[in-house]
Parts: C-alpha cells; sequence; structure tokens
C-alpha cells in the first residue's frame, strides 16, 4: 500500500512539473503566429492578392501583407473574429468553418464592403473597424447567402438591432404585405431606397427575433417561411395576406451581387443579372425593374413565359421536344440591363435590355444550335413569341404607335404605307382603340402582307420594325431580303403547312428537309396573293405513347412483383405442425 502511494505521488508530482513546463514553453512562444498564405481571389472580382494567414480551429483569418504591420496588430485583429465567432457560437452552436481575409480600403475600392461567397468572407479594413464586417461574418458562420438571416443572426448574437418599432413595422407591413416575403432584393442598394432596406433590416431582426423565442435560433437557418412568417405577422397584428403563389424567386433562390450587376438573382437552372432600369421608360413602366417588388413581379412573368414556351413546344412539336427539353434543363443565364444596345444570344447566355423578349431570344437558345442565325430561326422564333406574348414590350408598343395615330407628319410612300397596313390589320379583326386591344401578330402579319405583295416600300418607306431587311446581320443567302414580319409570316405558313416538328428540324439542319427555298417561297407568295395569312394550325394529336409506355411498365412491374411472391411461397417449405 505505501508503494502504490508513494508512486501515485510521484506521477502526480510528475504531471505537476511537466504541466508547468509546458505553460513555460507556451507563455515563451506565440500561438497567434501568421504566416505567408496562398493567392487569393475574390469570388466573383478580378481582385487577387497574397495575405498573411492565421489558422485556429474552425477560423482562418488572412489579411493583406500591408496592413496590421505593428507588433500584434494582426494577433489583436485574429483574437477580435475569434471573440465574435464566439458571440455567434454562443447563440447558435453548430456553425460553419470560417475563411475571412482583410482588404485594403484604397486598391479593393471598387469592391463593396464586404463579399461572403461558399464559406469565405472578403471585407475591408475600414469594415472591422466599424464593426460593420459582423454581418458578413455572421451570414459566413450560418452558411447562408440569405441576407435577412444575416440581419437576423447578428442582432441575436451582438444586440445590434435596428431603431424601428415593432407597431411602426406593424404599419408598413400592413401597408404592403409583400414586404415580409424577405425578398433579397429588398437589402440591396440600386434596388430599395433608404426606407426600404430599413424596414428589410428591422424586419429581418424582428422576425429572427420572433423565430428564436418560439422555436429556438437554429429556427433561423431552418424556417419553414411560409407558415413562420404568417404566424410573425399575426404576433404584429398585421392581418393582411402575404402574397402566395409561386415563390421560386423569393424562397428558392440565392441572391448576390457582382461587379457588373446590382442583384444576381440564382435558382436551380436559371441565373439573373440584373441592373435596375428606370420606373419611365420610353414607352411607358409596365416592365421596370428598379424596386425589389417590380423585380419579383417581373422575374415571376418571364419564368411563367419560359414555362409556357416549353409547354408549347411540347404539344405542337413532340418528336423535337426531348432535344429541347435537354438544352433547356442546362443553366441558362439572363443578363437584364438597360445598358444592353440589343439582344445577344449565345450557346447558354441571353442578354436583353427588354424583359418583354425573353420567349423570342429564349426560343432562338432553345431550337438552333448553328453558329449563324437562320432567317427561319428568327422566324420560328418571333412566331412562338407572338403566339404566346400578349405582355408589352418596347417592340410591340412602337409598332403600336407607329400605326395607332392617325398619320400626320407622314407623308407620299410612308403615309400609304401606314394607311394600308392599317387597313388589313383591321379588316383581319385588329384594334387600334388603345394599348391594351392591340394585337401585335396581326400587325407583323398586316406588315408582311403589304411589304410582301408591294416589295418596293421596303426601299422607300424608313420604318426599320417594319420594312429594314434582316440582311448579313441575321441571315446570309436565302432569306436575306426578308423583314422580321416576313420572317414571322413565312414560318408561320411552313408550320400550318409541315408541322411544328418538321419546321424545327429544318432549323436545326437545313431548309431542304421542307423542300428547295424557291420552291417554298413561290407557293408561300401565292397564299399572299390569294389573300391569306392566317392559315390554321394544325397542332398533333395528343401523343399518348409516354403514358401507355408508363402505365405498361407499372404493370410490368407489379405482374413481376406477384409472380416473385408466388415463387418464394411455393418453394419455401411448409413446416410441420406440432402434435
Amino acid at each position: 500500500m505505501k508503494t502504490f502511494r508513494f508512486v501515485a505521488r510521484f506521477m502526480l508530482i510528475a504531471a505537476a512539473l511537466l504541466a508547468a513546463v509546458l505553460g513555460i514553453a507556451a507563455c515563451g512562444s506565440d500561438p497567434y503566429e501568421f504566416a505567408e498564405g496562398e493567392r487569393e481571389t475574390a469570388e466573383h472580382y478580378e481582385y487577387t492578392f497574397q495575405p498573411y494567414v492565421l489558422k485556429r480551429g474552425p477560423l482562418t483569418v488572412g489579411t493583406e501583407q500591408d496592413l496590421y504591420t505593428a507588433e500584434g496588430a494582426r494577433v489583436a485583429l485574429f483574437k477580435t473574429i475569434e471573440a465574435d465567432m464566439g458571440a455567434l457560437k454562443a447563440v447558435f452552436p453548430r456553425g460553419k468553418s470560417i475563411r475571412l481575409f482583410v482588404l485594403s480600403d484604397a486598391r479593393a475600392s471598387a469592391l463593396p464592403l464586404g463579399i461572403y461567397a461558399d464559406g469565405t468572407v472578403y471585407v475591408k479594413e475600414s469594415a472591422v473597424e466599424s464593426g460593420e464586417y459582423r454581418l458578413f461574418l455572421s451570414a459566413a458562420y450560418l452558411g447562408t447567402g440569405e441576407p435577412w438571416k444575416a440581419y437576423a443572426a447578428r442582432a441575436a448574437a451582438f444586440g445590434e438591432t435596428s431603431e424601428i418599432s415593432e407597431s411602426a413595422l406593424a404599419s408598413y407591413y400592413a401597408g404592403q404585405p409583400e414586404a415580409a416575403s424577405l425578398f433579397a432584393a429588398y437589402f440591396f442598394e440600386g434596388f430599395a431606397d433608404e426606407e426600404t432596406r430599413a424596414y428589410a433590416v428591422a424586419g429581418a431582426e424582428a422576425f429572427g427575433a420572433f423565430l428564436r423565442e418560439q422555436r429556438g435560433a437554429a429556427a433561423i437557418g431552418y424556417t419553414r417561411l411560409d407558415a413562420d412568417r404568417a404566424e410573425f405577422l399575426a404576433s404584429l397584428g398585421v392581418t393582411a395576406a402575404y402574397p402566395g403563389g409561386d415563390h421560386t424567386f423569393l424562397d428558392g433562390a440565392s441572391y448576390t451581387t457582382d461587379d457588373e450587376f446590382s442583384l444576381v438573382v440564382e435558382t436551380k437552372d436559371r441565373r439573373w443579372f440584373l441592373d435596375p432600369i428606370p420606373a419611365k421608360t420610353e414607352f411607358g413602366a409596365e416592365y421596370a425593374m428598379d424596386t425589389p417588388a417590380r423585380v419579383l413581379a417581373r422575374l415571376t412573368e418571364a419564368d411563367a413565359d419560359l414555362k409556357a414556351l416549353m409547354e408549347t413546344v411540347a404539344k405542337q412539336a413532340p418528336v423535337e421536344y426531348k432535344r429541347i427539353k435537354a438544352r433547356f434543363a442546362r443553366h441558362i443565364d439572363y443578363a437584364l440591363s438597360p445598358d444592353e444596345p440589343q439582344t445577344y444570344v449565345g450557346s447558354q447566355t441571353v442578354r436583353l435590355n427588354d424583359l418583354g423578349e425573353i420567349v423570342s431570344a429564349t426560343a432562338r437558345l432553345l431550337i438552333s444550335d448553328p453558329e449563324g442565325t437562320t432567317w427561319l430561326e428568327t422566324g420560328v422564333a418571333e412566331y412562338f413569341a407572338r403566339f404566346l406574348v400578349r405582355r408589352a414590350s418596347e417592340t410591340t408598343r412602337r409598332a403600336y404607335l407607329c400605326f395607332s395615330g392617325d398619320g400626320s407628319g407622314l407623308t407620299g410612300d410612308e403615309l400609304a404605307f401606314v394607311q394600308e397596313v392599317k387597313a388589313r390589320y383591321l379588316a383581319a379583326g385588329g384594334s387600334l382603340d388603345d394599348f391594351i386591344s392591340y394585337d401585335h401578330a396581326r400587325i407583323l402579319e398586316a406588315i408582311a402582307y403589304v411589304t410582301l405583295r408591294t416589295p418596293a416600300y421596303k426601299e422607300t418607306v424608313d420604318l426599320p420594325i417594319a420594312t429594314a431587311s434582316l440582311g448579313g446581320g441575321e441571315s446570309s443567302g436565302e432569306g436575306a431580303a426578308l423583314t422580321l414580319p416576313e420572317t414571322y409570316l413565312f414560318a408561320k405558313y411552313l408550320i400550318a403547312r409541315f408541322g411544328m416538328d418538321d419546321v424545327l428540324e429544318a432549323v436545326r439542319t437545313e431548309l431542304s428537309v421542307l423542300g428547295d427555298y424557291y420552291t417554298l417561297q413561290a407557293a408561300f407568295l401565292r397564299e399572299i396573293e390569294a389573300g391569306r395569312t392566317s392559315w390554321t394550325l394544325k397542332l398533333p394529336a395528343e401523343d399518348k405513347s409516354a403514358f401507355y409506355n408508363d402505365m405498361t411498365f407499372i404493370i410490368f412491374v407489379v405482374i413481376s412483383v406477384a409472380a416473385a411472391v408466388a415463387v418464394v411461397l411455393l418453394l419455401t417449405p411448409k413446416k410441420k405442425k406440432k402434435k
């Protein structure tokens, strides 16, 4: 027993001495030692730098090499960030690892105050000094790109809350319940004024506090948005209904900014690069995207138009639909800016200055693979747009203004041309009484009818929307002399005659699938001479083959399973009953 006590005492003394030695060693060396790290490039920005970096546990901090050069300055920076991360951990025990880099205000002047992307945060030195960097730290800790969650987390961890009262917030939401959606654009400069942003922040903080009280802090990261928002509004006494419907651009998307566009909205298979479009456009404000509410409305409309396009292709071209659907399922980027000079269509990219042209531009992307744009591709794309789109664009407004007036100011051939088009349009049942009843498809048909019967108008009348030939920029060779209305009408004729599947195959391969160009053109012109332009489109009978195939497969599986069960039961020996 004495020997055991002696050994135990000896081990305790040895352990104490070892701890003391390690403690002295630890005091003699600095565990916060920065070392030169690998080059870093800020996400979505062409800003590259070589930092000094320190990593401890889940936190990595880096600074540009000429920042915090005073003795101990980088260590003090790290400890500040480490402490702030600890404050977040105290409220949200399960957080993400964080990489945070501090940038020079002078050199990174073109960058935002802070950037969060894929677990990495880039903040300017001034943001650290003011404490504003905590917003981006909170986003990274929660691993979220949703601004409202970052504001809610910052308020919970650091007590930084808005001065807007709950009663003022309730009054604001009662007047515009869509603001309770927490749509990210409400938080971004360029899409929201100062008051709107202030209420967005206050709403995020109040909603976060409500979630913490009702379901704990973790609910901020995993909220049931629709149900929780309804309860939150009710707690404020707001009876106005939260706008329902498709929430694709509310809850199913991520939101960022980049160096070119003020707002980037990314869904599962689409990415929208947006710049604010002024409310007062040349012909009206319906398609302006200068506020969060308008952004949400316009993107929802555009999404509905794209779905309608695919549904139309499915009905009119069941054979080609599989190929087009595969192309549509790939990630498509849409850039919308008032500075875009004209529509550009790439392999998976569309650049627009007018959202009203999204169907024709997307149709061009989907239906054709060749490098150059052919007249038939342009005509079919225009056919889809006019077949589906009833909303106004700048193009439709210009045409309406050209032909709805009394012709004052026009003389000679221009006056004669406008009068002929109007007469044809009105005779076909069109109306020019107001823009709401205006039919752009019919005006295109009337324009094409007049220019095809009197080609000289294309030389003497200067109305680009009506008389400008596609030329080498849009087409080459056959069809180069056609105007946009003529390509639309010619394509419509071919679709009615051959069916959409054959026409789309001709777009993708060559026109000879349908026949010789000049033979087709002659037949088309005979129809025009006979006074016909509105051909009846013969849709294919509804294809039930896919349904029958699915049912056959299901029946086969059921029978197979039943047969397998029967075999097992037959082969399984019966147990003898005990006497």
